[in-house]
């Protein structure tokens, strides 16, 4: 399973730096670019689905047009504008704790977070980064998430698509009744955090 991608304009043998995609996606969408923040969220969202092994056509599912919520998202004209004009390769990287085959707590520990995520509303998009984090802990989850587990909320605001903008106190009500308090309130737990699977297995080994 890929959890690394990169982005070839078509009819070039270089990869494009995704800075340069970035301005691309600015222009197209007729906003500034933001050195400090991906236009419109669209590497912690899109290039997270890339990363992940998604096409063009699953992707389109995460902002479904007959949804009123999503049908006038930017990521439509975003995913149109790069598949029409980049090539993508993706790659595995051993950077996090993920094996294919899940075990039944892990499973259990999995159906639990996404059953708090749907309650709440997060956006789907969200929902991987948010799961990979809590349950194997070590692992990169974009700016916005790695400041919603810092607690830190400036960050946050500076950081958040159009969607995730309106609902921050979601994840905080998804934190309280979901999250183990470990893995997230400061930058030090999220950065310790070891995953809940691994969590339990010390805990059960001090038992």
């Amino acid at each position: 399973m890929p959890n690394c991608f990169s982005l070839t304009k078509k009819g070039e043998k270089e990869i494009t730096k995704l800075t340069k995609v970035d301005e691309e996606i600015a222009d197209l969408l007729g906003l500034p670019c933001d050195p400090n923040k991906w236009t419109v969220g669209w590497y912690d969202t899109i290039g997270l689905g890339l990363a992940m092994g998604e096409n063009w056509n699953d992707l389109r599912k995460w902002w479904p047009k007959e949804d009123p919520e999503y049908a006038d998202s930017p990521a439509h004209a975003v995913i149109d504008y790069l598949e029409a004009n980049y090539n993508v390769d993706t790659w595995y990287q051993p950077w996090y704790q993920v094996t294919m085959a899940r075990t039944e707590m892990e499973q259990d520990f999995i159906n639990r977070i996404e059953s708090g995520l749907r309650n709440y509303k997060i956006p789907q998009y969200m929902w991987y980064g948010i799961t990979q984090h809590i349950v194997y802990g070590g692992s990169p989850c974009g700016d916005f998430l790695r400041a919603l587990f810092s607690n830190d909320f400036m960050e946050m605001a500076r950081k958040a698509d159009d969607t995730n903008q309106n609902i921050f106190l979601n994840y905080a009500r998804f934190l309280y009744n979901y999250a183990p308090t470990g893995c997230c309130g400061s930058e030090e737990k999220y950065k310790n955090w070891k995953g809940i699977v691994e969590e339990s297995r010390i805990m059960k080994q001090g038992e």
